[in-house]
């Protein structure tokens, strides 16, 4: 006759079901974790004091086991949990109930020991560890003022689109903008200002743009769009769509503000020449009265019509 006291000093669940899910063996474990006592549920079913939704696969693993004779297995991160045990009950945690794997063996007389493992500490940490590794991911690749693309994950993205762009010989543009005399904006009103008419500003342009335009912040007050699927005239579209809204919003304390616009199109450059055909096409548009749209056409830059 087997000894079931020996399960009664194991750190784990342990019970010992037919295939039914009657309960022929409840240890201490569970009894402390469910405060089910031993005489109430040993000799009676499972699905008496639990949910039988619960035991779905249990009762298919079950039968796999005593029908191979081999173990089988229940993982927590498909499962979660076999028992349900409050996780509050013992420490606190981001799950509401403890995470279980599953082992179950064959025993005897058509009967099967379910042992059960508790997970939570394991899964928790892991989870800490994902969500740490997407806040370094995000810290690394947005800028921490706007919320958009910084610049050095701008520069990975438009590898890539360049990239894309060449081989299956697609449209891609780019557009330059800056604030318009934003040096003011500080020197008057301060830092503090500046900032928000950063994120004023972005909130304007992240509103007229598509889900697939990269927006990122290249430094200070100047911002970069690229463009993908789109030709010189629809860059050139974009561009004045926003220049205009941009000039049409008043931002807190400081009232209208307007930017310049570079914009040009990819045709085999380099990235480093592409990037300097929309920061010429900038320049020239701020040495040539500001709050306007230029654009490199191959050759030179010119100025955009108004729409």
């Amino acid at each position: 006759m087997f000894d079931n006291s020996l399960l009664d000093v194991v750190e784990n669940g342990v019970l010992i079901l037919d295939r039914n899910l009657s309960v022929h063996f409840w240890n201490n474990w569970l009894t402390a974790n469910t405060s089910i006592l031993k005489k109430d549920i040993e000799g009676a079913n499972l699905v008496s004091f639990f949910d039988e939704k619960l035991f779905k696969s249990l009762k298919r693993k079950i039968k796999i086991s005593l029908s191979l004779n081999r173990s089988t297995f229940i993982d927590a991160k498909v499962n979660k949990y076999l028992i349900p045990i409050k996780r509050e009950k013992i420490t606190h945690s981001i799950f509401t109930f403890m995470q279980q794997d599953i082992t179950i063996k064959p025993f005897r007389d058509n009967l099967v020991v379910v042992l059960i493992y508790d997970v939570t500490p394991l899964l928790e940490a892991e989870y800490v560890i994902s969500k740490q590794l997407e806040q370094f991911r995000t810290l690394a690749t947005t800028d921490n003022l706007t919320q958009i693309y910084n610049r050095q994950k701008f520069n990975t993205v438009i590898e890539e689109e360049i990239k894309r762009a060449s081989r299956y010989k697609r449209s891609l543009s780019l557009i330059l903008f800056d604030i318009d005399h934003f040096k003011s904006v500080n020197d008057i009103y301060g830092h503090l200002v500046g900032d928000d008419i950063l994120k004023a500003m972005v909130d304007v342009v992240s509103s007229h743009i598509r889900i697939s335009d990269i927006f990122a912040r290249w430094g200070g007050e100047e911002f970069t769009i690229l463009i993908p699927e789109t030709d010189i005239n629809g860059a050139k579209i974009l561009a004045e769509k926003l220049r205009s809204k941009i000039a049409e919003t008043v931002f807190d304390v400081v009232g209208h503000k307007t930017c310049s616009f570079g914009v040009t199109t990819y045709n085999g450059q380099t990235k480093e020449e592409f990037i300097n055909e929309a920061d010429t096409a900038l320049y020239f548009i701020k040495e040539n009265g500001r709050d306007n749209v230029g654009y490199f056409n191959g050759k030179e830059c010119l100025m955009a019509e108004p729409l």
